[in-house]
């Protein structure tokens, strides 16, 4: 018996093993939105491939933990057992979920302090942005942000889409070349999308070549 004891403790204790969750766009949420693990385990948040402002905060009283928005992974161990939530401070009501550790257990009541480092519960912009100043300058088109934004522009003829183009645009004056129509008359039709999900309205206006 004493040896078997022995053999068993000298057994090898798994590796602690590492969880990702995959932030995503359009609609923002988490890959999952509930993840267990034991003891010792992380969790890394991942944001490769969107296009939205994300980061991951702690919104339970029992953790500490909020990142910026750089889009660079994040990692947390966690070494006790317990529910800790978590959220994307910029897309709060979608972008949140549980990490269960060991045997879990209910998280506890919000609080005053429930917010990392004494800060106060994220604001979430419901905003869209503006985009106004249209204008068409022989092949280019100018328009004007006001903030960053991915802008689509669509460029129709009858009932077909010819020309299709999304640019970054930054907040203020901004241009993108229609370039390669054929000598006609062409509907133009403008869209812009915040860093945090929000349309703005659409332009239309008419282009002739």
């Amino acid at each position: 018996m004493k040896a078997l004891l022995a053999a068993v403790a000298l057994l090898p204790s798994p590796a602690p093993a590492n969880v990702n969750v995959f932030a995503r766009d359009l609609p923002p949420k988490w890959s999952t939105s509930e993840v267990q693990i034991a003891v010792g385990d992380s969790v890394t948040w991942r944001f490769e491939g969107t296009r939205l402002a994300h980061n991951v905060a702690a919104s339970s009283t029992n953790w500490s933990f909020v990142t910026p928005f750089d889009g660079t992974p994040k990692t947390f161990t966690f070494t006790a057992p317990g529910t800790y939530r978590f959220i994307c401070q910029a897309h709060a009501f979608t972008m949140n979920g549980e990490v269960k550790v060991g045997t879990g257990g209910p998280a506890p009541t919000p609080g005053e302090t429930s917010w990392p480092n004494r800060t106060h519960a994220p604001r979430v912009d419901r905003r869209p942005p503006i985009l106004d100043h249209v204008r068409a300058h022989g092949w280019r088109l100018r328009f004007r942000l006001s903030e960053r934004a991915r802008t689509v522009v669509r460029v129709t003829r009858g009932d077909r889409l010819v020309w299709r183009r999304a640019v970054l645009g930054h907040k203020g004056p901004n241009a993108v070349v229609v370039a390669g129509l054929a000598p006609g008359r062409y509907r133009v039709a403008l869209r812009a999308r915040d860093f945090h999900g929000n349309p703005s309205r659409v332009t239309r206006l008419h282009l002739t070549v």
